[in-house]
């Protein structure tokens, strides 16, 4: 009788400390605009079959701009742009790059201004550049997110991602991505804060392979 091939699992830790700036203009009609810009820098390191591989450098830049509508005080819509590069150096060698696009159309709530509900739908596209070859995905996403919040100072999320990926460059693949982020944020003043994001990704392709990742992030952001 045919064995069944073993699961090829890697377990990858991830360090990018991040930094964003954000702002958002408010019309008298309830509409605002907004935008963030964030970035920072880290390493990677992946263990496969308990043996652990070179480090992999880390650059990131985001940034994220749209409109929102507020429907009263508790309740709005909004659609928004996220870009996202991801330059990626091997051992100090080989760089790699990863330019996401992606538009989302999304609601969020406010109950008794204790918790928040948010979700989004969305896709766009993905380019990897690899050895100067230029590999194409479509890219479809659904989030779903939801915040306590401790006074107006504290407040704690989870959010939940799921992502799908069809490369659109022979040969074809499929990639789905579940990440799963607990987050804690504390806000100094009114225009300044600090979150941590405690995060945990599992990675599959076509075939038998999975990666698992785990890793924190550290974001300061400051409001105008």
């Amino acid at each position: 009788m045919r064995q069944p091939h073993p699961v090829l699992v890697r377990e990858t830790k991830h360090l990018e400390p991040m930094i964003s700036l954000g702002g958002e203009y408010y019309f008298s009609t309830g509409t605002g605009l907004f935008l963030n810009i964030g970035g920072g820098s880290g390493r990677k390191q992946t263990k496969t079959a308990g043996i652990d591989g070179p480090q992999t450098e880390i650059e990131v830049s985001r940034t994220e701009f749209g409109v929102r509508q507020y429907i009263g005080p508790e309740f709005l819509m909004q659609l928004r742009f996220q870009g996202e590069t991801i330059d990626t150096t091997l051992a100090g060698f080989s760089k790699d790059t990863s330019d996401t696009g992606l538009l989302l159309f999304g609601v969020r709530g406010v109950i008794r201004d204790t918790l928040g509900l948010a979700a989004e739908i969305g896709g766009g596209e993905r380019t990897d550049k690899v050895s100067g070859i230029d590999v194409n995905y479509d890219v479809s996403m659904l989030v779903l997110q939801g915040d306590v919040y401790v006074g107006r100072e504290y407040s704690f999320g989870l959010k939940i991602e799921g992502e799908a990926q069809k490369r659109t460059t022979q040969p074809e693949h499929k990639v789905t991505t579940g990440r799963s982020t607990l987050s804690f944020r504390y806000w100094f003043s009114e225009k300044v804060g600090l979150t941590l994001p405690l995060y945990a990704e599992t990675v599959k392709g076509d075939g038998s392979a999975k990666t698992q990742s785990s890793g924190m992030g550290l974001y300061g952001t400051f409001r105008f």
